[in-house]
């Protein structure tokens, strides 16, 4: 399970947590970023990744299901 969460983080989180670098970094240049702020941004992105990970459990059987099983069956 562990090596799962770590693919999904590498795959599918990569734009949240980019995305929630780039806010911070717009808010720390517009001289609006506090620490409360901070903290909202990082709980967002790890709510985003929480979130997305039975997504992409759900992706990754369905991509094992139709192409593995086509490539065992050739």
């Amino acid at each position: 399970m562990k090596k799962l969460f770590i693919n999904h983080v590498r795959f599918m989180a990569l734009p949240a947590i980019i995305s929630a670098a780039v806010q911070m970094v717009c808010s720390y240049q517009d001289g609006k970023l506090n620490i409360k702020e901070a903290c909202e941004i990082l709980l967002a992105g790890v709510m985003l990744i929480l979130l997305l990970f039975p997504v992409y459990l759900v992706l990754r059987a369905i991509w094992r299901k139709l192409f593995v099983q086509k490539a065992e069956n050739q």
